[in-house]
């Protein structure tokens, strides 16, 4: 099964990244959904596609560079329990 997700807009309220931090956030984001898909796969209703459907996650804690990957897989998370089976 191919699955093409595509994630336009990140709104992250409080957390200020350089260009450094936001391409290991969006490695970490990327690497974690990709296994959390993986080993979980996708809810039927979604792999019809869900163009402009807009989903707010659970509250996440990561609040600095230092943590970067941590959140990048909190976001990985939270985006997966939105279209999880």
């Amino acid at each position: 099964m191919r699955i093409n997700l595509h994630i336009k807009r990140l709104v992250l309220d409080g957390f200020k990244a350089g260009p450094k931090e936001q391409v290991r956030l969006k490695s970490a984001c990327e690497a974690h959904l990709t296994q959390l898909l993986i080993q979980g796969g996708i809810a039927p209703g979604v792999s019809g596609g869900a163009d402009g459907t807009c989903a707010q996650g659970a509250p996440i804690s990561a609040i600095n560079a230092v943590e970067t990957p941590l959140l990048g897989r909190q976001i990985a998370q939270a985006v997966y329990e939105r279209i999880k089976p």
